[in-house]
């Protein structure tokens, strides 16, 4: 037990670099011991890498199903890594084992809110703003939904917060809407500066330095928004294509099928994945990855492009008819656009 204690003291003290190592063995050596994987979950927690805490707390509950607390913070920790679907049941019972605890209603209400459950989004994010009115997390969360509820100004946020990484977050976006991208870039580092575990800014800010063309830029950052959100499959699907462009089709194919695995009708994702095991000359995979979008009924442009991809792939199988008929149907398809 000389490493368990250890590894707590170190913990204690802020060396959380330390103790997460000294945990990590501590796990491996001792996989049933729950006090390993609970305080590996808070070391990750505070680190902010909220996905390997919340595979941690999982753990933990696994062995002891009764421990008082953890839901709340499993549920905080899948809501950061984009794991909303999976969150929501944690965090409702998290609530019926301690009614009054008012740190699960914000988390709560953002996964809510990612599902579509917008009136029971509101619910949980009032309750939320009534413990903590001035919270700049809340006020962006209530002016998130105000998109689609018209709930709570987005004006109230900057007022009231106006250097919160919050506030930085929804002036970035502002910036995008209103084209001024060099301003978006600022934002958006600052914000990450400013709060640097922050999910749903990495992805737009890769997306940004995508279209400048600097491609290593932004494969960095879709990356580490993949890594720290591995439910996203927007995320994922970036990284791809991010790699792509930069000519590593190989290490494309992770990513993209990823992507598809999170969000199997994410029919640009597809694409990406038939281009990719193309330029792998994985052509029998390449087309019926291809064939799949066909049968999706995709938009002009999608299907046109697909049709391109599918012409190559049959001229290199040795199948000109074939070759000719996805040729033309490219060539139909790009008038209609």
């Amino acid at each position: 037990m000389a490493l368990a204690k250890e590894a707590l003291a170190a913990k204690e003290a802020g060396r959380y670099k330390d103790a997460a190592v000294m945990l990590e063995g501590l796990v491996e050596a001792r996989p049933e011991f729950t006090p390993a994987h609970l305080n590996l979950g808070l070391v990750r927690h505070e680190q902010g890498e909220f996905a390997k805490a919340a595979l941690s707390f999982e753990r933990a509950l696994e062995l002891s199903p009764s421990l008082p607390g953890v839901r709340a913070l499993l549920g905080f920790d899948l809501v950061q890594a984009a794991r909303f679907s999976d969150a929501i049941p944690v965090l409702e019972q998290a609530r019926r084992e301690a009614p009054d605890d008012l740190s699960v209603a914000a988390p709560l209400g953002l996964a809510y809110m990612r599902e579509g459950r917008l009136d029971e989004a509101l619910e949980e994010l009032q309750r939320a703003n009534d413990a903590a009115p001035d919270d700049p997390e809340l006020l962006r969360a209530f002016s998130e939904l105000q998109a689609r509820r018209s709930t709570l100004s987005r004006d109230q946020l900057l007022a009231k917060a106006p250097q919160s990484a919050a506030a930085l977050h929804t002036l970035a976006e502002v910036a995008v809407l209103g084209g001024r991208l060099g301003d978006a870039t600022v934002l958006y580092r600052q914000t990450l500066e400013a709060a640097p575990s922050r999910p749903g800014v990495r992805v737009p800010l890769g997306d940004l330095y995508l279209q400048a063309e600097d491609y290593s830029a932004a494969e960095a950052l879709y990356r580490e928004a993949a890594r720290r959100e591995p439910g996203s499959a927007r995320a994922h699907e970036r990284w791809g294509e991010s790699l792509l462009l930069l000519g590593r089709s190989s290490e494309a194919v992770f990513p993209l099928e990823t992507a598809l695995r999170i969000e199997p009708d994410r029919l640009s994702a597809s694409s990406l994945l038939g281009k990719a095991l193309a330029d792998l000359e994985r052509w029998a995979e390449a087309e019926s990855v291809l064939q799949g979008i066909l049968g999706a009924a995709p938009s002009n442009e999608l299907a046109a492009r697909t049709h391109y991809q599918l012409a190559r792939i049959c001229r290199m199988l040795g199948r000109p008819t074939a070759a000719r008929s996805h040729l033309e149907n490219y060539e139909r398809l790009s008038l209609i656009r």
